[in-house]
């Protein structure tokens, strides 16, 4: 079975060379998209590819990766992560621990941007609150343009009215002498969010 239907519309920039393509739109239900199971975990495959798993939502001007991860109380799953690619969580119910970011993230609609970079950690790590989480991961290769209205000041800690969702920066990192994931007690939020 699916979990609870959620309906979820999502867009992604294109290079500059391919802005002036013809727009696509492209409907998707529920039975197109592939599950894989990882332990108790339900993983859908919405775009992109996962292990081999590809998603209904593919285009081939654009390299990214929607997943739907429905979770169980008190389980944790580990998802290989490009440390070259941007990746969110956006968490759409329950609580979930992501990456030791402390406090636990519980409030549905907040997203978790991770490090980019040849030091950013390469696996993602979440573990589920009591009410168990389900979140969808989004991940890219960055286009490398500027994005027009962006300041790329979303780490500035702003307030914003309550509405706002905030974003929690994920700073895992490895190091020689401690090979599991390092993560500070400490996360940088704003209620910026960087496509803003």
């Amino acid at each position: 079975g699916y979990p609870p239907r959620i309906d979820w519309a999502g867009s992604a920039n294109l290079r500059a060379a391919d802005k002036m393509t013809r727009p696509r739109y492209q409907e998707i239900s529920a039975a197109q998209v592939p599950q894989v199971k990882v332990g108790d975990c339900l993983i859908q495959v919405i775009g992109g590819h996962y292990n081999e798993i590809n998603g209904p939502a593919q285009r081939p001007d654009i390299d990214a990766c929607f997943l739907d991860i429905t979770m169980p109380p008190n389980q944790e799953i580990k998802l290989a992560k490009d440390p070259l690619q941007r990746v969110f969580a956006l968490l759409t119910s329950g609580s979930a621990d992501f990456d030791g970011q402390s406090p636990v993230v519980d409030q549905t609609g907040s997203a978790i941007l991770y490090e980019t970079g040849t030091m950013a950690n390469s696996q993602i790590w979440v573990a589920a609150g009591s009410s168990g989480a389900r979140f969808l991961l989004v991940s890219g290769q960055p286009i490398g343009e500027p994005v027009p209205g962006w300041t790329g000041r979303s780490t500035t800690p702003t307030r914003r009215p309550s509405s706002a969702s905030c974003v929690r920066t994920a700073s895992c990192t490895r190091s020689a002498s401690s090979p599991t994931r390092s993560c500070p007690t400490t996360s940088t939020s704003s209620c910026t969010p960087p496509w803003n």
